[in-house]
């Protein structure tokens, strides 16, 4: 009798991970577009079309190798299953990622952890401490390090003939001396494809094996503080101090004609990989706007001593150029 409830209890048990497996594989991060070609995210099950638009928010956990292959991507190939205002990816297009440095109160970072105890508490990670990015079809790879900065990505997925994709990137965590803090860590990118909208900066939490059991917290936190992690930009606002003014207009003369990741260069406002007359026009034609110190700006209009400002640093830049010319 006791063995034959033990293999009863077994098979309930295997029944229920299988379950779970197949659950695992099909809800994560479902991409799609809008109407008018943003690329959106969502949670849903794709195969039964259940699916919930727009979320920004999704979580993961990390096996006891400090591995994990979850949440996956998906995206349907049925239009008809779609959201009203939503409609599915175009055929045979590559999909790709870049991660993104957002903000907490210590500053910007593109890795954040907590320890899980107490109140909701994320700061940058210790130094040495890495999360990579990686496919093991393809070998590339993205390291994320606490930085100030984002890192580049890659295209990591291809649709099908029907608009459809199904991927598992290998997230691994780590640190210099092999044994990176428990808790829950904290990233965040944007999704890319050719001829759709970049999607708005997306977050992962994972979890590591022996932390507190808070990650519903923490993804509740994250959902609550979207605007402070990503606040809104404000066009020329070179150093983020929120208000667009000499200071804004140094880092752009300081950085003239550098080049890299677009809107990894200081002064690269446009986020166009340059620094040059796109972005001095961005902090003229909004010299002045936000507000300092929490009050209202108070420099001149661009009509004024803020223009001969630019101007003057505009005469420089073209001296500088006709001298190494």
């Amino acid at each position: 009798m006791f063995k034959k409830n033990r293999v009863t209890a077994f098979l309930a048990v295997s029944f229920a991970l299988s379950l779970a497996a197949a659950a695992d594989a099909h809800l994560g991060i479902t991409v799609c577009r809008t109407l008018d070609g943003r690329l959106v995210t969502g949670h849903g099950d794709y195969q039964g079309g259940h699916l919930h638009v727009p979320e920004r928010v999704f979580e993961g956990g990390f096996e006891q190798t400090l591995t994990s292959h979850s949440p996956g991507f998906n995206a349907q190939e049925t239009a008809d299953a779609m959201p009203e205002g939503y409609t599915i990816l175009p055929a045979q297009t590559p999909l790709g990622f870049d991660a993104f440095a957002f903000t907490l109160p210590e500053g910007k970072t593109n890795l954040g952890f907590w320890d899980g105890n107490g109140d909701v508490a994320f700061s940058p990670v210790a130094a040495g401490t890495t999360l990579t990015v990686e496919q093991h079809s393809s070998g590339l790879s993205a390291v994320l390090d606490g930085s100030g900065s984002g890192a580049a990505g890659f295209d990591f997925a291809v649709t099908s003939a029907a608009g459809g994709l199904h991927e598992h990137l290998l997230f691994s965590l780590g640190s210099q001396d092999g044994s990176p803090a428990e808790g829950i860590y904290l990233w965040s990118f944007v999704l890319s494809m050719p001829g759709m909208e970049t999607s708005e900066p997306l977050f992962i939490l994972h979890e590591t094996p022996f932390a507190p059991l808070t990650l519903d917290l923490a993804v509740s936190w994250v959902e609550d503080h979207l605007d402070t992690l990503v606040p809104t930009a404000l066009p020329g606002d070179a150093n983020g101090d929120g208000f667009v003014s000499s200071a804004d207009l140094d880092i752009v003369r300081a950085n003239w004609g550098q080049t890299g990741e677009p809107g990894a260069v200081p002064g690269d406002l446009n986020a166009d990989g340059a620094v040059n007359s796109a972005d001095l026009d961005l902090v003229r034609a909004n010299w002045g706007q936000g507000s300092q110190g929490g009050g209202p700006a108070s420099v001149p209009e661009p009509a004024g001593a803020g223009l001969l400002l630019i101007a003057g640093a505009m005469l420089g830049l073209n001296r500088g150029f006709r001298q190494r010319s």
